[in-house]
């Protein structure tokens, strides 16, 4: 069984993705500047639903992969898995 072109350049992306990823989020920095410009519109049909008043924040690190995310509104906290590290990762808005 063949590997297509489309999957070979598929797998090639990911890995690069990875590997750039510890370097990207070391210098991540939030923007003070709305519309944020981390927020890229990558197929402009979907130019329309941009909010003109999100940013995007980052709220933790250190993760290798991640699962989730879900909101609990009545406690008002935010739960992931980091699934590599076997751990459960809480985020509040108070601490």
């Amino acid at each position: 069984m063949g590997v297509s072109r489309r999957e070979f350049l598929a797998a090639g992306t990911a890995v690069t993705a990875i590997a750039a990823a510890p370097r990207a989020l070391a210098q991540w920095q939030p923007s003070p500047r709305y519309p944020d410009p981390a927020v890229q519109i990558l197929d402009q049909s979907f130019g329309r639903y941009r909010l003109g008043l999100a940013r995007v924040e980052q709220i933790a690190a250190g993760m290798r992969w991640c699962e989730g995310p879900i909101w609990f509104g009545d406690g008002r906290y935010l739960l992931w898995s980091d699934i590599p590290n076997n751990r459960i990762v809480r985020w509040d808005e108070e601490s």
